[in-house]
């Protein structure tokens, strides 16, 4: 059974790891500067700001979805933007991803988003993901090349 719950500074080393293995993938093999746990936990510590949930099966962590808060006019205020998305790959398909998308889905109705956006790869690679399936799925649409979004009115 798959849980999910919010993450705090106190999760910043699991969050840490877990955004570096979502780089290293995305990079196909090429490296970037390791995140910092200092400033994943100073971004945790942003919680008017930046939030995310992670998900567990049993008690290991195998998915993360991070969010930012953000304002805008064509929002008609306050919005949500998925910042990133990883779930452990021997846990993909089993609903660790829908879980923790319905989780953020819930937090931007309880902050009042007006909607939650997601940009996502447009690599064929990740077509399975990224190129909207699990997005449309969890009742997003289409709002530009890579670019999804959920209304939450």
């Amino acid at each position: 059974m798959v849980t999910t719950r919010e993450v705090s500074v106190d999760d910043a080393a699991t969050v840490t790891q877990m955004v570096a293995d979502l780089i290293a993938e995305l990079g196909s093999g090429h490296t970037q500067a390791a995140s910092d746990a200092e400033l994943v936990g100073d971004l945790l510590g942003m919680k008017r700001r930046v939030s995310g949930f992670l998900g567990f099966a049993e008690q290991r962590p195998v998915g993360i979805i991070m969010l930012s808060e953000s304002a805008a006019i064509f929002a008609r205020g306050t919005y949500g933007i998925i910042t990133e998305l990883y779930v452990v790959p021997d846990q993909r398909s089993s609903g660790v991803a829908m879980r923790l998308i319905e989780a953020a889905v819930g937090l931007g109705t309880r902050k009042g988003w007006g909607q939650l956006e997601v940009g996502a790869p447009s690599q064929p690679v990740w077509s399975r993901s990224a190129n909207s399936a699990l997005y449309l799925k969890a009742g997003f649409a289409e709002i530009g090349p890579g670019s999804s979004c959920h209304c939450m009115d």
